[in-house]
């Protein structure tokens, strides 16, 4: 079957394809008879030129990454000889969304039409990798796997990394993986340890010939063709840091157009997100990173259950809850982005224990009853939508007997001033102030007063409270 078409003097055809190419195109001038065709091959290798190339990446060493020499004729992932484990990506992967770099290009993360983008799969012996990329190039570039083994990411919060290093003016910070595998399309793929590291050396390194492959993906984003890079590394080289095949970690792909390591390059590419929206990288990856669940290496074996759910995103917990019985626990969520759920379930903790479930609307406010709080208790609240899983925790909230449900409002008391050298304001005629610090666990400190601290409170610059000035 084939359609007749004249362009520019040039008489065209354009054939049904056989299922080993994505299209066949036969050129001949209109006075000659002959034709010459190209036929523009999905599933067979680009590079390494020649040879059947890596046999842990081609098993059955016949140049083609589709499970047959049929091709991809449906899907470039289920008819994959290699049963690669999708990444679930946060938020759909736009295309033409890069930081630097070409749109639908060399270093473009491109989607096919379950929405993913890049996969990983553990062999037994190798740890696998795969990019869905808009383009191909020659020079050098790298494809980056970022991992978080601790669970710890950013500089504050509960789960903040003690070796986190903030950016500077002059390159990337590193919010807190301790793990790099990269890709480098000019040299090789090396393993990095990044732990507090911004500027790291390879700790091993693996010819591009023998651990990775391009070739051409049955996916069209753009109406270009795309390509998968595929490379592995093996998992004895990653035991050495200490990931078994039961460790939890979490992962962040991302593209550099420049070779080497991710901290020392420029940022293309981070899969999941809309890279135009988050000009710092380091927020960036630690933004990608806190709202990826973990996973394991047995996970991802041909046995393993695959990559988890994407989380739901956190709620947030109101602050100021008091001691006392059937206490109300307050509180918000929004989801994550607009393609997510609209609803989800929340689940209210007391040090860490289920209190039970109520139900919130996205943009909108959830409450629910404990039915008896201490002081100390922490208060702390999950997520999880339809689809999604729960693994991204609220802000956690002390119980004190110090908190607004069990003082006495007065509109006479006014702070009118706070800085690092004090605090003024009104209060009521004879009034006492003490100020209080409250520690993580909700215990209250004595830290100033009128008399017995080493800091004092003053009225009118004496210790006597006649008046109304602080």
């Amino acid at each position: 079957m084939k359609q007749l078409y004249l362009v520019f003097g040039f008489k065209i055809q354009i054939y049904v394809p056989p299922p080993i190419c994505k299209a066949i195109f036969c050129f001949s001038h209109i006075p000659f008879t002959s034709f010459i065709c190209i036929c523009s091959v999905a599933r067979s290798y680009v590079r390494p030129a020649g040879g059947p190339g890596a046999v842990v990446l081609n098993p059955d060493q016949n140049s083609w990454t589709s499970a047959t020499t049929a091709g991809f004729t449906t899907s470039d992932i289920t008819q994959s000889e290699i049963g690669y484990k999708i990444i679930k990506p946060i938020t759909a992967e736009p295309s033409a969304d890069l930081a630097t770099g070409p749109d639908n290009g060399y270093s473009d993360i491109v989607k096919t039409t379950d929405g993913s983008g890049c996969y990983m799969f553990n062999n037994g012996s190798n740890f696998l990798f795969r990019f869905r990329i808009g383009g191909i190039v020659n020079g050098a570039k790298a494809y980056n796997i970022l991992i978080d083994t601790d669970m710890k990411l950013g500089a504050t919060g509960s789960s903040a990394d003690p070796n986190y290093i903030a950016p500077t003016n002059s390159g990337n910070g590193n919010p807190g993986f301790e793990i790099e595998i990269a890709f480098q399309t000019g040299s090789n793929i090396s393993i990095y340890n990044v732990d507090g590291i911004i500027n790291p050396s390879a700790s091993y390194t693996y010819s591009l010939a023998t651990n990775s492959i391009i070739s051409v993906a049955l996916s069209r984003d753009n109406s270009n063709a795309d390509y998968f890079y595929d490379f592995y590394v093996p998992l004895s080289a990653l035991n050495a840091f200490g990931l078994s095949s039961s460790t939890p970690f979490r992962i962040v792909t991302t593209t550099n157009t420049n070779p080497g390591s991710a901290f020392q390059g420029t940022r293309s590419d981070i899969y999941g997100i809309n890279d135009e929206l988050f000009p710092n990288t380091t927020d960036a990856w630690e933004y990608v990173g806190k709202n990826t669940p973990s996973v394991t290496l047995d996970d991802i074996t041909s046995g393993g259950g695959g990559y988890p759910d994407i989380c739901t995103a956190p709620p947030v917990v109101t602050t100021g809850i008091a001691a006392g019985s059937n206490v109300s626990v307050t509180g918000t969520w929004t989801r994550l982005d607009a393609a997510k759920p609209a609803a989800a379930t929340i689940t209210v903790y007391k040090n860490g224990i289920s209190q039970g479930t109520t139900t919130c609307n996205t943009g909108g406010s959830w409450s629910f009853t404990v039915a008896t709080l201490v002081s100390g208790d922490v208060i702390t609240a999950k997520a999880q939508s339809t689809g999604e899983s729960m693994c991204m925790v609220s802000n956690s909230v002390a119980v004190t007997t110090c908190a607004p449900a069990n003082i006495s409002s007065s509109s006479s008391f006014v702070l009118t001033c706070l800085s690092n050298r004090g605090a003024g304001g009104t209060r009521p005629d004879g009034a006492r102030i003490k100020i209080y610090t409250i520690a993580y666990n909700g215990s209250l400190t004595l830290f100033a007063d009128d008399a017995t601290t080493t800091y004092k409170t003053l009225y009118n610059g004496t210790a006597n409270p006649v008046g109304t000035t602080v």
